[in-house]
Order: structure tokens, then sequence, then C-alpha cells
């Protein structure tokens, strides 16, 4: 049986490895190596708050383990949400690295541009590998649908390399479209924007 809950930082070890396959070379590139993304989302999983917090990601539970998460976001999220994420980013990281986020971060806010009142952005969807195609993406979608409509918002929206064909086959499935597609010039990465209306 799949069972859907909230996150806790008691799943810290199953987390993390998910959230760094959902974007594996960008989070190398915005931290420095595959290693210290790594050992940041350690840190940041285990935070009360923020984007990277255990505690804002929905974990997919079957066979006992910890399968899969997702994480979702929209403009009204509480102050502490953003608080905590840049706490999490300021405490942790070197004066090096904190120089190499600061000065990428107009270019990720460019290509991922945040929610607008109508619409439920989500990311971090990942299934471990040994649990793919059995249905955990799917039920984690269906979450976040629901999601969408309880919070009025009518348009979910994701951002994926265009490079994964295996996520892209999976939201052509659920009928999302592509809106934009962008480059990030440092990685050479081509992410396109998705949405679905609900």
């Amino acid at each position: 049986m799949l069972e859907i809950k909230q996150g806790t930082i008691q799943y810290t070890d199953g987390i993390v490895p998910l959230i760094l396959a959902s974007a594996p070379e960008l989070l190398a590139y915005i931290f420095g190596s595959t290693e210290k993304a790594a050992s940041f989302l350690a840190h940041a999983v285990k935070q009360n708050d923020g984007q990277f917090s255990a505690v804002r990601h929905k974990i997919a539970i079957m066979d006992n383990k910890l399968v899969g998460c997702v994480s979702i976001w929209h403009t009204d999220m509480p102050p502490n949400f953003h608080d905590a994420t840049l706490k999490s980013i300021a405490t942790f990281l070197s004066p090096e690295q904190m120089a190499h986020v600061i000065a990428i971060n107009p270019l990720l806010v460019t290509l991922f541009p945040p929610p607008t009142l109508d619409e439920l952005c989500f990311g971090h969807l990942s299934v471990r590998p040994d649990y793919q195609g059995v249905g955990v993406a799917s039920k984690l979608l269906s979450y976040i649908v629901r999601q969408a409509k309880y919070l009025k918002k009518n348009t979910i929206v994701l951002d994926v390399d265009e490079c994964n064909q295996d996520a892209l086959a999976f939201y052509e499935k659920w009928q999302f479209k592509t809106i934009e597609r962008a480059l990030f010039e440092p990685t050479r990465q081509h992410f396109l924007r998705l949405n679905l209306k609900v």
C-alpha cells in the first residue's frame, strides 16, 4: 500500500538523495559539487522550514520505505519559508560558496520565475529507482492536483530539464503543456516550464 505523508526530519537520509536526484546537475553547479550539494541538503532538510526542509515535503511511503517526495509552493507562503531558506544557506555555506550562489541567483530567478497568484508550483518530485513505474509519481501528482484545487489555484507549474525524457513523457501523459524554454548558460541545460490547468 502506498501512503502520502507529511515529511519529518526522521526521513532526512531518504529525502536528501531524492531531492538531489530531482536536479543533480543543477544542484551540483549551485553548491560546487554533488558532494557539497548533498552536504548542504542534509543540513537544510533538518531545518524547521525553508525550500529544502523535510516539513515542506510530502513523502511517499511503500513497504515501510520512503520511496518518493515532492515539494510545493505558491504566492501565499509564510515569511518563515523564505527566511528559513536564506538562513539555511547563510549558516552552512562557506563565504566562497555564498558569493557563488549570490552571483548566480539572478540567473536562477530568471530561469525559474516564482508562481503567480493563480499558480501552484512544485519541485523535487523524485522516486527511488527501484520503485519507479509502480504509480508513486502519479500518486504524488494526484496530491498536487488536490492541493491546487483546495488552494483555489487554477494552474500547476513546474520546470524540468529538457534532457529528462522519462519525466517529460510522464508529464505529457498528465496533459502538461510546455509554455517556455530557457537556457541555463553555466551548465548548458535547457529547462522547460510546463503547466497544467486544473
